[in-house]
């Protein structure tokens, strides 16, 4: 679907979809899957519907540190490390990837609930979006999503913004084509109060 055919969606009509999908579920993990690109508002959005579903986890892909110019996913273990490990009700263990120091941090637990909300650049890529029972393209402009970055990893970090992370989302959407395989489209640049139903 192009961007003149696909407008933006409600917070309201992605949550319904999601109660929908999940009343009919019988019992099986409903698995939301939320890409864009950097700090388009991918965070938000998970953060927000989770709020409104009573057993929901999120999984945060920035904390697996896959991260490659091209975010090649190709030969990761995430669909088995993740995916199907949750959908066997499992929780997950590991250490989270530190992005300022390109190292794993700290310790971190994922439990195991009725929805899984999968968030981060990359979840709509070929070999990920089967998974996903509902999927959401986080549309935001680059001049917005380049402010907020700046104010969330600091001025140090405008150089990697600006001429490694764009470059490589640019290349995953012409490879990817993941905004067009989304169900929902949603406009990132709205602001948090905004969001809320």
């Amino acid at each position: 679907m192009t961007d003149t055919q696909k407008s933006y969606s409600s917070f309201e009509s992605i949550l319904n979809t999601l109660r929908a999908s999940l009343e009919s579920s019988e019992g099986d993990v409903v698995f939301v899957g939320i890409d864009g690109f950097g700090a388009s508002g991918k965070s938000t959005l998970a953060d927000h519907l989770a709020a409104e579903i009573s057993d929901c986890s999120i999984v945060r892909i920035d904390d697996f540190g896959d991260w490659s110019p091209h975010l090649d996913w190709s030969s990761s273990t995430f669909p088995e490390q993740v995916v199907e490990r949750l959908r066997s009700r499992k929780s997950i263990r590991q250490t989270r990837y530190d992005w300022n120091t390109d190292t794993m941090g700290d310790w971190f637990e994922i439990s195991p609930a009725d929805v899984v909300i999968v968030e981060g650049i990359s979840a709509l890529r070929r070999d990920l979006r089967d998974f996903w029972n509902l999927s959401v393209w986080v549309d935001c402009p680059s001049e917005t999503r380049i402010e907020r970055g700046i104010w969330r990893d600091g001025e140090h970090m405008r150089h990697k913004w600006i001429y490694e992370w764009m470059p490589g989302e640019k290349r995953y959407s012409e490879e990817h084509s993941p905004k067009e395989f989304a169900d929902f489209v949603f406009d990132g640049s709205c602001r948090q109060s905004e969001i809320s139903i």
